[in-house]
């Protein structure tokens, strides 16, 4: 099994790190407490792997979209485009 994620303790205070879901190492402190920083560390892994398992459910139903750079109003605008010849002459011009 991989390694998802460690702790190590710099001086007074506890760092973890784990990897994102593109595969980025984060590293973040985590306080003075050993316990807290191992249950701060699971919370993270658990959210990445959540988010992992719902990218992974998208993909198998067909509705996932790579994360892009377009803004709202450029999404609107094609959209716009795509639908124009069904849509109302009022819609457009609103």
């Amino acid at each position: 099994m991989t390694q998802k994620g460690m702790l190590r303790k710099r001086g007074n205070t506890w760092e973890l790190a784990y990897y994102d879901e593109r595969g980025k190492r984060i590293w973040e402190p985590a306080g003075s407490n050993e316990k807290e920083a191992r249950k701060l560390l699971n919370s993270r892994i658990e959210a990445v792997e959540g988010t992992k398992a719902l990218e992974k459910a998208e993909r198998a139903r067909g509705t996932y979209r790579e994360p892009s750079e377009e803004t709202l109003e450029e999404c609107g605008k094609a959209w716009l485009r795509r639908r124009e010849a069904r849509l109302a002459p009022s819609t457009l011009r609103s």
